[in-house]
């Protein structure tokens, strides 16, 4: 009914995969069928988990303070807030900021106008609706934020920090939020159905890959979910 060109299939438990199976296509026209630990996807806002788990791999190093304001934190970015609120990173973690979100300039069609998560969150916040914490909203924005504050205190670029502290331990190989090709080979293309056919969707680049840039196999994700299981363990 829904017209799906391909999916992968995961379960796990604290001990193992249960189950990782690949249904349908990652390619259409190329009749590629889906791989649980070749085939990457997109996961979108699934991503968010992983910029938080960052954050709070800071927060435990003494790093970061959740209730300091953000400002001490990022440099060269102006903060709007309103009755003398100041944003925090808890506010970030929390979706409640009282920023509103923004996607237009969101994308770029290719890598070449791709822009760094600085530049991008760097054009000027949306215009601030509440006082941070008063209002829990939902913001894409704000989990860009959190990933500049990565960026900005480990000294290192968003994604580069977090393949060094998560994917590299996790054995996620297969996993980045760089859209280097070796990830981008085997990727599950988008299709949208239409006029009775399918239609290939191009690849596009998300400029605030913290909130939803992550590309990953189904056998990677498996090794994120159970570290979680584990209490911050897997495999030793």
């Amino acid at each position: 009914r829904r017209h799906l060109v391909g999916a992968v299939v995961v379960v796990v438990d604290r001990e193992g995969v249960i189950l990782a199976e690949g249904y349908g296509y990652a390619d259409l026209d190329q009749q590629t069928p889906v791989r649980p630990d070749h085939t990457t996807f997109r996961v979108a806002s699934v991503s968010k988990l992983f910029t938080t788990t960052a954050v709070m791999q800071l927060v435990e190093r003494g790093s970061v303070d959740l209730d300091r304001e953000l400002s001490a934190y990022v440099e060269g970015v102006e903060f709007p807030h309103r009755d003398e609120q100041p944003i925090t990173p808890r506010h970030l973690l929390t979706h409640s900021s009282g920023v509103s979100e923004g996607f237009i300039g969101s994308l770029a069609r290719t890598r070449e106008e791709w822009l760094s998560l600085r530049e991008s969150m760097g054009r000027g916040l949306p215009a601030p609706f509440a006082p941070a914490g008063k209002i829990i909203s939902y913001a894409n924005y704000g989990i860009g934020l959190a990933g500049l504050l990565v960026e900005s205190v480990s000294g290192r670029p968003f994604h580069e920090t977090v393949s060094r502290e998560i994917l590299q331990p996790l054995g996620m190989t297969r996993s980045s939020f760089g859209m280097e090709p070796a990830v981008l080979d085997g990727l599950a293309q988008g299709y949208v159905f239409a006029s009775g056919a399918q239609r290939r969707i191009p690849v596009d680049f998300l400029n605030n890959p913290a909130s939803g840039g992550l590309v990953t196999t189904g056998l990677d994700m498996a090794r994120f979910l159970r570290v979680f299981l584990n209490g911050g363990e897997v495999d030793g």
